[in-house]
């Protein structure tokens, strides 16, 4: 049975989430890929929605469509 090795690489398997990979030369002429920098988002919240005013209609109007 083969033993577990580790590869070495700081970022084992990891790719870019849409299947592509970056890859650069460094200075010694190898490739390795350019991994997307984690940029953090501020954090937005969404304003309240206005309420709603009760429809003044009876019950019987409102789920009857109009006629014409």
């Amino acid at each position: 049975m083969p033993l577990h090795e580790p590869s070495g690489r700081a970022h084992n398997g990891e790719i870019a989430p849409d299947g592509k990979v970056r890859l650069r030369r460094d200075a010694d002429g190898k490739l390795v890929p350019v991994l997307p920098d984690a940029k953090e988002r501020a954090t937005s919240e969404a304003k309240p929605k206005p309420r709603q005013v009760d429809d003044p209609r009876s019950a019987t109007v409102r789920n009857i469509p109009p006629f014409g």
